[in-house]
């Protein structure tokens, strides 16, 4: 029985390095929303003050006094996930590598008909033939 991912017949980067990739784009993804989502800080009374986004500081210095360090702490969220993202990328290249680093598991299952093909313990698939 194979237990090995299958291997892809797209772009020719098998099914792990495809996986590693996708979640290392959606991980891009949240990355750019944390860079560009509106930041508030809450107040006591009335509605939450405006404090920018991650890539804008806040305007004036009453602005900066309330809103303090939380647009430094979202550009290290943003930055700590980007840098998952690469990671992920990264790791999911080297550990499954691309298509023409990897070898065939073994003889085909299948002859040319597509009828299962019987193999013996030498693995020579005569079926039990001389």
């Amino acid at each position: 029985m194979d237990v090995h991912l299958p291997r892809s017949g797209g772009r020719g980067q098998p099914v792990g390095t495809r996986i590693c990739l996708l979640l290392a784009a959606l991980a891009l993804l949240a990355c750019v929303y944390l860079l560009v989502s509106p930041l508030e800080r809450p107040t006591s009374q009335g509605p939450p003050f405006d404090c920018g986004t991650a890539l804008t500081e806040p305007s004036g210095g009453f602005a900066s006094a309330v809103c303090g360090e939380i647009n430094l702490r979202r550009q290290l969220q943003a930055g700590a996930v980007g840098l998952a993202a690469v990671v992920l990328a990264g790791g999911g290249w080297l550990a499954f590598g691309p298509a023409w680093r990897r070898r065939a598991q073994g003889p085909p299952l299948e002859d040319e008909d597509g009828l299962p093909t019987e193999r013996e313990h030498d693995g020579r698939g005569t079926g039990g033939m001389p």
